[in-house]
């Protein structure tokens, strides 16, 4: 009897130990939880295989979904059947228990396998995404510079047309200018001669009137002298 409780207990201990090592998945979205494998809470997310035993070392609590209380429900089961069936020998568990292990660590790799998989296809997208900006941040730079360049051809050619017409409304001006000097000198030139043909024309009159005036003063001297010389002495 005493054997048999031994036992018991011994199985007892050996079938905790094993759900300490049982491989659970916690999720690095914050949640204090660790869920099973299949668990439709770890569809979002990177999700990271440990030891229950780590989990709950850190500080988490099963899940209410994927377990639902599955650890002590177990435990319980187990403890109620071993009434009923031989007890199963240390080697055998270690065996399963070996068993169980390899077959959450390959479940573990294959997770991380699929997650390093979603890693890299995320990153994948993200470069294309980031090459596609950039592309269109290039074709947008040349369009810019393409609408700059043609703006700034506009601009020196707009320079060019208003500095021609600046040049000819100079010349234009210049040359109107000539045509008013010319036409003052023309005046000025008129003016002087017209002047000139007057004052000789004055002096002409003026030395003709005196010539005409001297010429009736010896008249008149000649008439006085012939009367002074009729006179009798």
């Amino acid at each position: 009897m005493k054997k048999s409780i031994l036992l018991i207990a011994l199985f007892i201990v050996g079938l905790s130990a094993q759900l300490q090592a049982q491989t659970v998945y916690v999720a690095s979205t914050g949640d204090k939880k660790y869920h099973k494998k299949d668990c439709e809470y770890l569809k979002t997310g990177e999700v990271k295989s440990i030891s229950m035993a780590d989990a709950k070392s850190k500080g988490y609590t099963p899940c209410s979904v994927c377990f639902n209380g599955a650890p002590i429900k177990a435990a319980t089961e187990t403890k109620t059947t071993m009434k009923k069936e031989p007890v199963t020998s240390k080697a055998e568990n270690q065996k399963e228990a070996a068993k169980t292990s390899m077959a959450d660590k390959k479940e573990a790799d294959k997770a991380k396998v699929e997650a390093k998989k979603e890693a890299d296809k995320t990153k994948l997208e993200e470069k294309k995404e980031a090459d596609k900006a950039k592309k269109e941040a290039e074709k947008t730079k040349i369009a810019t510079k393409k609408e700059a360049d043609k703006n700034k051809a506009e601009a020196k050619k707009q320079a060019e047309k208003t500095k021609l017409a600046a040049k000819k409304e100079s010349e234009k001006a210049k040359k109107e200018t000539e045509k008013t000097k010319l036409a003052q000198k023309k005046a000025a030139e008129k003016a002087r001669i017209d002047a000139k043909k007057e004052a000789d024309k004055s002096k002409a009159a003026a030395k003709k009137e005196a010539e005409k005036a001297k010429s009736e003063a010896k008249k008149e001297a000649d008439a006085k002298k012939k009367a002074a010389e009729k006179k009798p002495k």
